[in-house]
């Protein structure tokens, strides 16, 4: 097995499978988040990874214009992201979700330990399982295809891993809970809130995947003994119950909490209830100003307008950083 550098390009000796159809499938469940190909070249199978990006054009139809004011292809959308510290704090903002995850592994290299709580405000499910093969050091796993490796105190290591769709927005989280169990709140709007959305407890760990596999890959489980804590609120209100002054705080931000494309507002009647506003919402961070170790910012290509971009990033650096400068 072969990545080919600097490209969305893994190959595949023939001799490991004869048949496309099966390895596409695999592929589609190593990289959920990105579109895949595989081309028959010769003695190997090409299997070419793209961001969805077509797919959020579809939605967003100023999205290309947007980003070419930046320099930035539609194909960019998995790469972008910029980071600094603001304080103490890690500030990172990024076009894809699974960014957070590199803001994070710089925490971690600091030589942190601490058990974080992270509030993910906005956006979807983030703690699927993605197929990285767990090796013995739990902040250390390779890709299940092909072989990429990624440390969790090497934020070089992570940015490849997210940069190839080894861990995307609806998996970003899990890989860090292997290697850091964290209490987690997920701040969401009613229409996006699960049925039956009360706390629970579930454990990261290894195990055999698929069940008859040498590998040993993530997997999640329920666990009322748990390592790590889930809880889903509708009303930023209740963020003040979770604060602890000893706990380092994480705020990941889906731009889409606050606007969303017209399209994906379902249901229609809560048009209205968007866009919500930013510095409202800061005013519940606002006793966590003491602890936030890191802020991470996920523009939403396809779910988030982007004309909107540059407005609502604005006014969470001119609301959250004076939080930041607290510290």
């Amino acid at each position: 097995m072969k990545a080919m550098s600097r490209s969305h390009i893994v190959e595949i000796d023939r001799g490991v499978v004869d048949r496309p159809e099966p390895l596409a499938a695999l592929a589609r469940q190593c990289y959920s988040d990105m579109a895949i190909t595989v081309e028959d070249a010769a003695s190997v199978w090409r299997i070419r990874l793209t961001p969805l990006a077509p797919i959020a054009a579809a939605y967003d139809r100023e999205l290309g214009a947007v980003l070419a004011e930046d320099g930035i292809g539609l194909n960019g959308i998995m790469g972008w992201h910029r980071w600094r510290r603001c304080g103490r704090a890690i500030w990172l903002e990024s076009l894809a979700n699974a960014w957070a995850l590199a803001g994070w592994s710089h925490w971690l290299s600091a030589g942190r330990a601490a058990r974080p709580l992270i509030i993910l405000v906005g956006g979807r499910g983030s703690l699927k399982v993605p197929a990285l093969v767990c090796e013995p050091e739990l902040r250390a796993f390779r890709g299940l295809i092909d072989d990429e490796f990624l440390h969790l105190d090497d934020p070089d290591t992570v940015a490849v891993a997210v940069e190839r769709g080894l861990v995307g927005p609806s998996s970003f989280v899990t890989p860090f809970l292997r290697a850091c169990p964290a209490d987690i709140v997920h701040v969401v709007s009613d229409t996006q809130a699960a049925d039956g959305h009360g706390p629970a407890r579930f454990t990261v760990a290894a195990a055999p995947w698929p069940p008859d596999a040498t590998v040993s890959c993530l997997a999640l489980s329920q666990d009322d003994e748990g390592t790590c804590s889930w809880r889903q609120i509708t009303e930023p209100t209740m963020l003040t119950a979770f604060r602890d002054r000893d706990q380092p705080v994480f705020v990941h931000i889906d731009l889409s909490f606050f606007d969303m494309v017209p399209e994906r507002r379902r249901p229609s009647y809560l048009i209205a209830s968007l866009p919500r506003p930013v510095a409202q919402f800061v005013e519940h961070l606002a006793p966590f100003s003491g602890t936030i170790a890191a802020v991470t910012i996920a523009y939403a290509p396809g779910l988030c307008p982007s004309r909107r971009w540059a407005e609502l990033v604005g006014e969470l650096r001119a609301t959250l950083e004076p939080l930041l400068a607290e510290m």
